[in-house]
């Protein structure tokens, strides 16, 4: 009988990622219809990366985030471990930096923490950390998880220096000028008693943690805005990092925003780093420093996981004035951090449980649906209206039909309404006993909503009319965001369009004075399928201008040769085939002021004093 070699656990994250390399490497072709959903799945995890970190404005929970993340590596296994080549490199999950800030790098990349949802989950991870640990008993720290916004704050001598946004994990957002307005924290670390190096202040470190809004100033603030006839802000992080952004740094002083500090990145001289993550809270209260307050530490041993009590946790970061989300576990020691590693985005010494979310129940009125700029529609349930999480819930997202077969929705249903990371509303369950007896499942639309012509099925409902005025105004938003207009509705697109001021792209260089627009942000800007910043940005590279666009022959072989893939040339060439397109091209050149150029920034400004009134300033 063969002996059963029980491996170290060390090796087995190593063994994992080798595993999925080779599977993905041998992984059949993916059907048309795959193919188009793990593309839609792309453009819409990136598109959720822009609200989440450049916006602060999510659309969906992190939950149903992570919910289309694991889609997109099962329908193309090893996707977060290689994105598709158009996708911005990100070695965290998303980037925060915006173009008029200064960046600067981390010397120790800034990660974020993989999330669990379930004390199952929990548990599992706990395990692992066991059978490293072995015979040895680990003690986890269990602290409250911060919903703000990340940042490092870098020490030189004990002297602060610069405070950075994560960023992209290597490189982040300098805001130091609006940290230092912010206040709350020394400008200089000292010991009562000793010298820097008797105290163990190092000689440069990142210190990190995040910018929070507390609730009650949030509340506050809504209050304020609610009473002036304004929409309330939709929670603390989005305010909190809006707040940091702001060039009124006399605004920003107003708002309250404190800093929270738990881990850190660099630590020089190394050999006097601290040894466990008590160790180094402790070091920060010394210091004076803002830190986080453990709720509690666990003993983990090959005998002993131990369950969390994680609702007296969560009943107790209720009472809490900062914003949370969940908890926040990590292993104490150092030296069992540095055995267990950092995978490609999170460290494996760490993990962020989020709670399960507040629930209540409710009724389906009704199913309609969203156009998108590419046709997709998006199903959404008007409810019953009903409290959840102290907010009234009316309507929420169902993604997708795949959801709503799966679930098996219908109207008049009673379904429970969660808030997912407390956040956004989704339909959890379903009461199927308690249907009418007439109920039938939902019947999906064969028509566009909008505009009554027949739609198609591949891929998803999709509207295929080129002239849906629905997906006319969402192309012209994502036009305006191309190439650089903020602030821009699409109740003002609108009204724009049933005035006759805004027909197609070309029109904004009219009610704009846009300029020194690079030319590969125009093309980003018609949203042509798969030709995503770096697609764009690498033809526009070969090309230099639209002119030579238009000039294009549309064999594929030579589409190929401009660096483009198989399914970016198919795209291109359906594109630049349509008569129609070619107009649209020969309109924006011949509106387009002169002085754009390859590599600018885009500027604007509205001529218009009009809508300029129908924007409201995000401030």
């Amino acid at each position: 009988m063969s002996a059963i070699v029980k491996l170290p656990g060390r090796l087995i994250p190593f063994l994992h990622l080798i595993l999925v390399l080779v599977i993905s490497s041998y992984s059949l072709p993916a059907s048309p219809e795959a193919s188009l959903r793990i593309e839609e799945l792309r453009e819409q995890i990136r598109h959720h990366d822009k609200l989440y970190f450049n916006e602060a404005n999510p659309e969906i929970s992190d939950y149903e985030y992570d919910l289309l993340v694991r889609e997109l590596n099962e329908l193309a296994p090893g996707s977060e471990q290689m994105p598709s080549p158009d996708s911005p490199p990100a070695p965290a999950p998303g980037d925060d930096r915006k173009s008029r800030f200064e960046k600067a790098a981390h010397a120790v990349p800034m990660r974020s923490l993989e999330k669990c949802y379930s004390a199952e989950e929990v548990k599992s991870w706990l395990q692992e950390i066991t059978e490293h640990a072995g015979d040895d008993e680990s003690t986890i720290v269990i602290e409250p998880k911060v919903d703000g916004l990340a940042v490092s704050m870098v020490y030189e001598d004990g002297r602060f220096v610069r405070a950075l946004t994560r960023g992209n994990g290597q490189e982040g957002e300098d805001i130091t000028a609006a940290v230092l307005a912010m206040g709350g924290f020394p400008l200089n670390l000292s010991t009562t008693g000793g010298d820097n190096n008797e105290s163990g202040i190092p000689a440069s470190a990142e210190f990190r943690g995040e910018i929070y809004l507390p609730m009650g100033k949030f509340r506050e603030i809504n209050s304020d805005r609610v009473e002036r006839g304004k929409e309330p802000y939709k929670t603390a992080r989005n305010l909190a990092a809006g707040t940091v952004r702001l060039e009124d740094l006399e605004l920003v002083k107003t708002r309250g925003l404190k800093v929270i500090l738990f881990s850190w990145g660099l630590w020089k001289p190394a050999n006097d780093q601290p040894l466990t993550q008590l160790e180094y809270l402790s070091r920060l209260k010394s210091w004076g420093l803002p830190r986080i307050e453990p709720l509690d530490t666990l003993n983990v041993g090959a005998r002993n996981v131990s369950n969390l009590p994680l609702a007296q946790y969560r009943n107790y970061l209720s009472k809490l004035d900062m914003p949370t989300d969940g908890l926040v576990l990590k292993v104490n020691s150092v030296a069992l951090q540095s055995q267990l590693g950092t995978g490609r985005r999170s460290p494996r010494w760490a993990v962020a449980c989020k709670f399960e979310p507040e629930s209540a129940i409710s009724r389906i009125l009704a199913i309609n649906f969203q156009v998108g700029r590419t046709g997709h529609l998006a199903p959404v349930a008007e409810l019953e209206p009903v409290e959840v999480g102290r907010r009234t819930i009316s309507r929420v997202s169902l993604h997708n039909g795949a959801f709503i077969h799966r679930m098996d929705i219908r109207p008049n249903d009673r379904v429970e309404v969660e808030l997912r990371g407390d956040t956004i509303p989704t339909i959890s369950g379903t009461f199927p006993e308690h249907r009418d007896a007439d109920s039938r499942p939902f019947v999906f639309p064969s028509v566009c909503p909008e505009c009554g012509v027949a739609i198609g099925t591949s891929g998803g409902l999709r509207c295929l009319n080129r002239h849906c005025p629905a997906k006319q105004v969402k192309q012209l938003l994502h036009f305006a965001s191309s190439v650089g207009i903020k602030r821009l509705s699409e109740a003002s697109i609108t009204e724009l369009r049933g005035t006759g001021q805004l027909k197609d792209f070309s029109d904004f260089f009219s009610l704009w004075k846009l300029t020194d627009i690079p030319h590969w942000k125009i093309l980003l800007g018609l949203g042509i399928d798969g030709m995503g910043p770096v697609a764009c940005k690498n033809l526009f590279s070969k090309l230099g201008n639209l002119e030579n666009l238009m000039q294009l022959p549309l064999e594929a072989g030579s589409l190929r040769d401009l660096g483009l893939n198989k399914a970016q040339t198919a795209s291109m060439a359906a594109f630049l085939g349509d008569g129609e397109n070619i107009q649209l091209l020969k309109r924006l050149i011949r509106r387009m002021p002169r002085q754009i150029s390859l590599e600018g920034r885009a500027t604007g400004k509205h001529m218009t004093s009009q809508l300029e009134n129908q924007i409201q300033d995000p401030e």
